[in-house]
């Protein structure tokens, strides 16, 4: 329960060079400590070192345990999160394939195929 504590002080002090010795932390507690607390604490340090899916799977499991309007909130966050990185990664995947088209074309004009 201790170092759950320290866990969530370093991350509420929001120093994001805490961030590996919180993972560090939780990573070293044995898995029969690691209930939903954990879960949750593990979701946002993942969610802060930019790994989501990780984060969602955590805070997913979080929130399986307990009906807790903290993790739920965050689980929906990093939900958000999400979403928004795939229609990102739609719309650089639109643009790649309109580039490689034109230059596709470009080559043709050009070398006549």
């Amino acid at each position: 329960m201790e170092n759950l504590l320290r866990v969530r002080e370093l991350i509420l002090s929001k120093n994001n060079d805490s961030i590996p010795e919180c993972a560090e932390i939780l990573e070293a507690m044995p898995e029969t400590d690691r209930g939903a607390e954990w879960n949750f604490l593990m979701g946002i340090v993942c969610a802060k070192q930019d790994y989501h899916l990780a984060a969602q799977k955590h805070l997913e499991t979080a929130c399986s345990m307990v009906d807790d309007v903290e993790y739920r909130e965050a689980l929906s966050a990093v939900c958000k999160i999400i979403r928004r990185k795939e229609r990102e990664d739609k719309d650089d995947t639109s643009k790649y394939t309109l580039i490689t088209i034109l230059l596709d074309a470009l080559y043709l004009m050009f070398f006549g195929g």
